[in-house]
């Protein structure tokens, strides 16, 4: 068995974390790509250029959608953070 997170936001979303058994192997993933499986998930947030300090924010180049951010996790995943004033 293994652990797993549940993050309750408001609205109803529900964000889940799994942790996998020590014995688990990382799985191959070509030089260049995304790891296989769910590799990249997008948030919208307030205040960008408070939240994500340690990483580069581009301008938003798109009419109507602010500034963003992307981090790369632990497995090579996407973690991209993109500024959606009030929330």
């Amino acid at each position: 068995m293994h652990r797993h997170g549940l993050i309750k936001l408001p609205g109803g979303t529900l964000i889940e974390l799994d942790a996998y058994p020590a014995v688990t192997k990382p799985r191959p993933t070509p030089p260049g790509e995304l790891p296989p499986g769910m590799a990249i998930v997008s948030f919208a947030c307030e205040g960008l250029r408070r939240c994500a300090r340690a990483v580069p924010v581009a301008p938003g180049l798109l009419r109507g959608v602010g500034a963003a951010a992307t981090l790369k996790g632990a497995a090579g995943e996407l973690i991209e953070l993109v500024e959606a004033g009030e929330l």
